[in-house]
């Protein structure tokens, strides 16, 4: 029986159809599989995987449309296990990508809640090759629950996870650089490398903040490994009430600041709230941080800038995928417009003054 590429309704994920992609979809098929040098057809590629993973008769895939880097597929056997199937991008580094692996391995050890691994005659982490290249894959155990998209987090889902953040933080373990382009600590450099792109309005915003951002110094403020991307969807909550802390992607090991900037910005914080609301939530994920670790006053110091500038990173990065890689997908236009409007709203609040 053959593998069947399906269309799955589901809250906690977009999923493209492969095997017959609707036109207004070709774009971003064919932006997704541009991430990996292969030429074998995706199912045929899903198959050797399973085989190698000893993951039994594979009878339905999906391909993820979310997020802009690796090519994410949820296989699901014929005996009904469901996994997650992820094709490293040919950006990466051999070393980010065994980064990404040691670093879910050390984790789980250590109680955080994260996506567990699939073994390969006792490697997590094998090598494809195809005549045009080749590439990496892992296999996860796929996580049954949703993300926080369309339900938006409680005060105990930030409690938790800001705590799950501080946890991570004080942990000693660490990774390769990372330069992500989307990343609060790029701005400058990519504002300066994409401004043309930027609408006048976006551009005088994005100045103000990087006026502010110019006086943060991170290599000073304390150094760990971070999440670097710890945003809604990349957070799983199932109906147990168990959380999985997806998509490490963006590790870095820089500011732990940063992270938590990171983590208000793009999870705590939501569209057209009031400043009372902003503030409130602002000092819940301050609060349920230092509950178990702590943080210095040039730290708290930097964290609202840092939250701006996280904000006026997403700005840059989408104006530009629209302007000059005529990306006009759902996702980058809804990344703009939500950014703009949390931008705006945080300054509002008076935690920022700019």
């Amino acid at each position: 029986m053959p593998i069947q590429s399906v269309r799955h309704a589901s809250s906690i994920m977009n999923c493209l159809k492969l095997d017959m992609p609707a036109s207004n979809n070709d774009w971003l098929f064919g932006e997704i599989m541009s991430r990996v040098t292969l030429d074998r057809p995706l199912a045929q590629l899903i198959q050797d995987i399973s085989t190698r993973f000893d993951l039994g008769t594979p009878n339905q895939y999906e391909l993820i449309e979310h997020g802009y880097q690796d090519v994410n597929v949820r296989l699901i056997a014929a005996s009904g296990q469901q996994y997650l199937v992820k094709i490293f991008s040919k950006r990466r580094t051999l070393t980010n990508i065994q980064d990404q692996i040691r670093t879910l391995v050390f984790l789980a050890s250590n109680g955080i809640p994260v996506p567990h691994l699939v073994h390969c005659e006792r490697e997590p982490l094998i090598e494809v090759a195809d005549p045009s290249g080749t590439a990496y894959v892992c296999v996860m155990e796929y996580f049954e629950g949703h993300d926080f998209e369309k339900i938006p987090p409680s005060q105990p889902d930030i409690v938790y996870l800001a705590g799950c953040l501080s946890r991570i933080h004080q942990l000693h373990f660490n990774v390769s650089r990372y330069y992500d382009d989307w990343g609060a600590a790029n701005l400058a450099t990519e504002f300066a490398a994409k401004l043309r792109h930027l609408s006048s309005d976006d551009l005088i915003l994005v100045e103000n903040i990087l006026s502010a951002f110019s006086e943060v110094n991170l290599a000073v403020l304390r150094q760990c490994t971070i999440h670097g991307d710890l945003y809604r969807s990349h957070v799983l909550r199932n109906l147990r009430g168990e959380y999985c802390i997806i998509d490490f992607g963006c590790m870095d090991y820089n500011a732990a600041v940063l992270d938590l900037a990171i983590f208000i910005a793009h999870f705590c914080l939501g569209v057209n709230q009031t400043p009372a609301e902003i503030t409130q939530l602002y000092n819940l994920a301050i609060d349920a941080y230092c509950a178990i670790g702590c943080l210095s006053k040039q730290e708290l110091a930097a964290l609202p800038i840092l939250i701006a500038a996280s904000y006026a990173a997403y700005i840059v990065a989408t104006s530009s995928l629209i302007a000059n890689a005529h990306d006009h997908s759902l996702q980058t236009q809804q990344w703009l417009a939500i950014s703009r409007n949390k931008i705006k709203s945080f300054m509002k609040s008076g935690i920022i003054a700019v």
